[in-house]
């Protein structure tokens, strides 16, 4: 939507995974220190900020923005991967972490599959609403909006279209605009699901049950 190149957007990215590169470890350092249901709650309360704040994302937006939120997304992925995943596994068998491990990962893996292809449904429809609330107000009878359409149609005569061409090009690039638009105002929206699902998730960490005493070395697998 920002016109990024996949290098751009890769670069982009990255310091989310850089983040928990670092952090990871630390978290891990704090849970024989601190209790996981603190870290996890942590995790699960900056991660709702970071979509508050993604959700004020705009066509306008600089890649620093962009990288800023991202970074401390990272650092709720941390507090959120190393605990759960630690819980879950300190209490199995050494002869059945294998198993254990691959299981952890399947689920994960589902429940992202799933959460992406509800969320790919909830973005098409959330833009397609979007687009028809404003298109309603999008009428040639309006001033700026007539005015909008015959600024475009004169840069396109400058270029050499016709007057007929220039015309339509200009409804099209409008209408453009127009889904360019909606599509980011669905974006927002779901920015600000994702963090009201997390937050709606947030007693069942009350839930989580701590092992006692230290935990046993476990050898984490972990996949994004």
């Amino acid at each position: 939507m920002l016109g990024f190149t996949a290098t751009e957007s890769g670069l982009a990215l990255m310091p989310r995974s850089l983040t928990m590169l670092v952090v990871m470890p630390i978290v891990g350092r704090l849970y024989n220190h601190v209790s996981p249901k603190i870290v996890v709650a942590f995790g699960v309360c900056l991660f709702a900020y970071t979509a508050w704040l993604m959700g004020h994302y705009t066509l306008e937006t600089s890649a620093r923005g962009i990288v800023n939120v991202l970074i401390i997304q990272g650092v709720a992925f941390s507090c959120l991967f190393i605990p759960l995943t630690t819980v879950a596994l300190s209490s199995i068998p050494r002869h059945r972490l294998p198993d254990a491990t691959g299981l952890n990962s399947l689920l994960r893996q589902v429940g992202g599959s799933i959460g992406l292809a509800i969320f790919a449904t909830l973005l098409s429809r959330y833009a397609t609403r979007a687009r028809d609330v404003m298109l309603s107000s999008v009428s040639l009878s309006r001033p700026v909006v007539a005015a909008r359409v015959a600024a475009i149609q004169h840069s396109l005569m400058a270029r050499g279209y016709d007057v007929v061409s220039a015309r339509v090009t200009a409804a099209r690039i409008l209408d453009f605009q127009l889904r360019k638009q909606a599509m980011t105002l669905s974006f927002e929206r779901l920015f600000y699901v994702a963090g009201i699902a997390f937050l709606c998730v947030l007693p069942l960490v009350l839930l989580l049950k701590v092992p006692e005493g230290p935990p046993a070395e476990i050898d984490i697998h972990m996949e994004m």
